[in-house]
């Protein structure tokens, strides 16, 4: 509501910047408990997803080290605050969890209850910025678009909010907001006549499987009523699904239930051309 509150009166704005953008920020910012400057918060959050995925020069490369360093310094004394003084929020969570291990030991016993270590908190922090943040930003805007594009369709979710959640999955089958991930084959393989040797690389197309005619009639038509809808894979399959998916679908739903609440005949703007977001 805040962020509609800024941009409602002129009437128009840069829907990525000023909604799909800053929304999943605040909300992980929120979730962990971390106050202060978000602008910088996505800095760090757009420069790590670059350190994991995105291929960099030199200088870019360097600029990625020093948000990784900047975000540390700022993450390693709210972790040590938490363990002293928790609260009510993701990050005392994960600091004051516990987890059983076995450890190869002189008498094989199983190690005791510990608490994740400052590096393993680091990781799983740094991991969830950008997890969270541009794949829902990217989700938001791509269901924007195909809204706006059908406009009976845009029409009926106001009419019936209860058809958001499938109009989301719709959304996802047709413009995976994630359009590939990466895994390596352990061992010589064939798939459908193709030879994959063993140390392959070898890329999942999740954007590509929700167009297999195969399984989805007409892919290329946006559907809120489509049937089988929630076979698509946009949040991966199997032992590996992502973990976020249900606060991706709940951040999205309660994003687009506002939207179309506050604001009536929703449009291009003119000589507005748009693009579809995805990683």
């Amino acid at each position: 509501n805040a962020l509609i509150d800024a941009v409602i009166d002129a009437g128009q704005c840069n829907f990525f910047d000023a909604y799909a953008t800053p929304l999943p920020v605040i909300m992980i910012a929120t979730m962990l408990g971390m106050d202060g400057d978000r602008d910088l918060f996505k800095k760090w959050s757009d420069d790590i997803a670059d350190g994991y995925l995105a291929p960099m020069d030199n200088t870019r490369r360097l600029e990625v080290l020093h948000s990784a360093k900047d975000f540390i310094e700022d993450l390693l004394p709210r972790i040590e605050d938490r363990r002293a003084n928790p609260t009510d929020d993701l990050l005392s969570a994960l600091v004051n969890s516990t987890i059983d291990e076995e450890v190869e030991a002189t008498f094989g016993e199983m190690a005791g209850p510990r608490h994740l270590t400052d590096a393993e908190l680091l990781c799983a922090v740094s991991q969830l910025l950008p997890a969270g943040n541009h794949t829902t930003t990217n989700l938001m805007a791509n269901l924007l678009i195909d809204l706006i594009e059908h406009p009976e369709a845009m029409a009926e979710l106001r009419a019936n909010p209860d058809l958001i959640p499938a109009a989301i999955d719709e959304s996802l089958r047709k413009d995976s907001p994630l359009r590939a991930t990466y895994r390596v084959c352990t061992r010589d393989a064939e798939v459908s006549g193709s030879k994959i040797p063993a140390g392959s690389l070898v890329p999942v197309m999740w954007g590509g499987a929700g167009h297999d005619p195969d399984v989805f009639p007409d892919p290329q038509r946006f559907d809120i009523h489509r049937e089988n809808v929630k076979k698509h894979i946009a949040f991966g399959h199997g032992p590996h699904v992502c973990v976020g998916m249900p606060l991706a679908r709940a951040v999205s739903r309660i994003s687009c239930e506002v939207l179309l609440e506050r604001m009536d005949n929703i449009r291009y703007a003119d000589g507005f051309t748009p693009t579809r977001a995805a990683q």
